[in-house]
């Protein structure tokens, strides 16, 4: 089963906390999950911020994929482990972005509470989808 880290600075807005826990009992089914929370630097997030290894990160600067595409990224890769991150209200530092594989959920500037409840509905959308659910129509 994949382990995925999920990080993101701050916890979520407490109106979006049960939206949060129905998308990550959802993926749970998938893939094992961690939320994790990191301490807001208040600045650009650099490397010193996060924690080491390979990391996609969110930001409108990333790619956008398809929902085939984001479910075959996530669930039919080889690697077991993945870690997002979803970054503050300053977005992450020009090295950050040239080292990291990037995603983007929309070209569009996205609140970071909403930013993060559409991304946990599109990764409990790619792991029904590659399951071979029937949730993505």
């Amino acid at each position: 089963m994949k382990r995925i880290t999920l990080y993101r600075f701050g916890p979520a807005a407490s109106e979006l906390r049960e939206l949060e826990n129905h998308y990550l009992k959802l993926i749970a089914r998938y893939a094992k999950v961690e939320v994790r929370t990191l301490k807001d630097p208040g600045c650009i997030v650099s490397e010193e911020h996060l924690p080491a290894g390979d990391l996609i990160i969110l930001s409108e600067h990333g790619r956008e994929y398809t929902t085939a595409e984001f479910s075959d990224l996530v669930f039919a890769g080889q690697q077991t482990d993945l870690t997002f991150v979803l970054g503050n209200a300053f977005g992450f530092d020009a090295e950050l972005r040239k080292s990291a594989k990037m995603l983007s959920l929309s070209k569009l500037t996205i609140a970071h509470d909403l930013a993060w409840a559409v991304f946990l509905e599109q990764l409990y959308r790619a792991g029904n989808l590659h399951a071979g659910g029937h949730y993505h129509k």
